[in-house]
């Protein structure tokens, strides 16, 4: 039976996820940072940039979720006691486009650390593309990053999911 509980873990969960992405991303930009300045080579400096402008980016999203998720987590903690109707109609159908969105970022990571990948091993030889290189295989290894988190995120939005779709139903 889903329960106030499952509600808590959920965002509990979501709040460590956001401050693990969080992490993630200053890590991304110290790498960037040591690529540029330490390494200075083309090929790393093709790393950095997209090490750089993902980290930024894994920051923002990061941060949003984490402090978002305290808010989210007590909203429907009050709804499932006091409105399970906006669970309902609010909740399940905001979650079941959260799921919908990970399927689209699963695909596109996938397309985009491919592309990185293929790119990388057709100009791995050629020392006239080695920011090329950087660049590529910096998308690679970030969308395997990315790809792990949102499949971690994704599998634990759809036992949420479940969750409410089952005390839906029961308060139906």
């Amino acid at each position: 039976m889903f329960s106030k509980t499952d509600i808590e873990t959920y965002f509990l969960a979501e709040k460590a996820g956001g401050l693990f992405l969080l992490i993630i991303g200053v890590i991304s930009i110290i790498m960037a940072m040591v690529f540029l300045f330490g390494l200075k080579t083309n090929f790393f400096k093709g790393v950095a940039v997209v090490f750089l402008l993902l980290g930024v980016i894994e920051i923002i999203v990061g941060a949003v979720v984490y402090k978002r998720s305290d808010k989210d987590r007590l909203t429907q903690v009050y709804a499932y006691d006091m409105n399970p109707q906006k669970l309902k109609n609010e909740e399940l159908p905001r979650i079941k486009k959260v799921n919908k969105t990970f399927v689209f970022l699963s695909y596109a990571e996938i397309v985009l650390g491919l592309a990185g990948l293929i790119v990388f091993l057709i100009f791995r030889n050629d020392p006239t593309k080695r920011f090329l290189c950087g660049i590529s295989l910096g998308v690679f290894v970030q969308m395997i990053i990315i790809f792990s988190f949102d499949q971690v995120a994704a599998k634990r939005a759809m036992v949420y999911t479940k969750g409410l779709e089952s005390f839906v139903t029961s308060k139906n």
